[in-house]
């Protein structure tokens, strides 16, 4: 019988061979039609092989590990559009994992855009899989009239809900609270009301805030925390430090406005970087590092406004690594970090301030009008920002 007749099971080949035994087949069986592509693809179906290498001890969780590495394999197209991947129970076994650790993946995955399940079927790619942007890319360079929304937001308007402000209402806030505490400041001795007070700020202050910070586990000294007359100062001092007329600062996209308006005031190229539900997208931040070579990059980790989500891991250790490797100082501002319900990824916490300068203060959790705000960062520049908040 000629080979062309032969039947698959006739060359030898059983369906639940691995794709490393077709590899030692003869070329005549190899390219006999008796192995056709449906044969093909059911061995390779069948084979255990593994999409990602997974390490149990890595301090990343395995769920994480899995979003991220398909997540990778599907921007970098090595899983196209369409594909279908292995089945929840088939990629368990073969990774060495929990079927719900696989689920939580999946699921994750498919929230963000880059799988589609179908029921009775399985999960495959997005045909557009580069993941759900929360938005898509601006022109930050014409921006919105930022005065304008700033004096509008601003206008007392009383009840209504400033929804483009990302402020507590009034009644979130305890003001008799607030009273008495600075009554009971103030009653103590007013002497110091009229003089210069400490150039850094209130060392009790600060040594409460170093206490604070190392509960999100910023480990910080009193010398390394300048008070500043809220967040805006602090950015401020950072800006007017670092950038010149020309120098390219990036910023979350979308992100505040009023602080693209300053970097606006200050000369600066303005440049988005893509927000997507677990931090900045890491493909185009590569790509505009390397080609803008940036002197700043604008961030909140915790709680990102507008869009309230938060950093994760991977991305955040990501993020410090081209900061390391492109030589760009990231700016952490962490004014809604108070107000986040559990345990988050702070790029600070990972850094201990050696590339990110944290900036946050208290103006959403006790009072805009005490305009309370503070600085903390490495030693040497700390003395920096300290000497320009004297002249200004």
């Amino acid at each position: 019988m000629p080979i062309s007749k032969l039947k698959a099971v006739e060359v030898g080949i059983p369906a639940s061979e691995s794709v490393v035994n077709l590899l030692s087949l003869s070329p005549l069986q190899v390219n006999s039609p008796c192995v056709t592509r449906f044969r093909l693809r059911l061995l390779m179906a069948n084979a255990p092989m593994r999409l990602l290498t997974l390490n149990p001890s890595d301090t990343l969780p395995l769920t994480d590990q899995i979003v991220d590495g398909l997540r990778k394999r599907i921007t970098q197209r090595a899983l196209r559009a369409g594909m279908r991947l292995p089945s929840i129970r088939h990629f368990a076994k073969t990774h060495q994992v929990s079927a719900a650790t696989v689920v939580q993946a999946y699921d994750r995955l498919v929230e963000d855009g880059y799988l589609v399940p179908r029921r009775g079927s399985g999960f495959y790619v997005a045909r557009n899989s580069r993941g759900r942007k929360l938005r898509s890319r601006i022109d930050l360079a014409p921006a919105e009239d930022t005065l304008w929304i700033l004096r509008s937001a601003l206008q007392q308007q009383h009840p209504v809900i400033r929804a483009g402000a990302g402020w507590l209402p009034p009644s979130w806030l305890d003001g008799k609270l607030i009273v008495q505490g600075v009554s009971r400041a103030v009653g103590k001795d007013g002497s110091h009301l009229l003089e210069y007070g400490e150039p850094q700020g209130f060392s009790p202050l600060r040594k409460q805030l170093v206490h604070k910070l190392a509960k999100s586990g910023i480990k910080t000294d009193i010398d390394q925390i300048i008070t500043t007359h809220g967040v805006s100062q602090a950015i401020d001092l950072v800006c007017r430090y670092f950038i010149h007329p020309g120098d390219v600062v990036l910023v979350d996209d979308p992100g505040y406005y009023v602080t693209f308006g300053y970097l606006k005031t200050l000369g600066a190229t303005i440049v988005g970087v893509p927000r997507t539900p677990d931090g900045p997208d890491l493909s185009a931040l590569e790509s505009l590092v390397t080609t803008h070579q940036p002197k700043l990059f604008f961030t909140m980790s915790v709680l990102h406004n507008p869009t309230g989500t938060d950093m994760n891991q991977a991305t955040a250790h990501r993020v410090l690594q081209l900061a390391e490797k492109r030589n760009f100082i990231i700016v952490e501002d962490d004014a809604y970090g108070d107000l986040h319900p559990g345990v988050a990824t702070r790029l600070s916490t990972l850094d201990q301030l050696q590339r990110v300068v944290y900036v946050s203060g208290f103006s959403k959790t006790v009072s805009p009008d005490l305009r309370s705000g503070f600085l903390a960062a490495r030693h040497d520049l700390v003395q920096d920002l300290l000497d320009l908040k004297l002249l200004s």
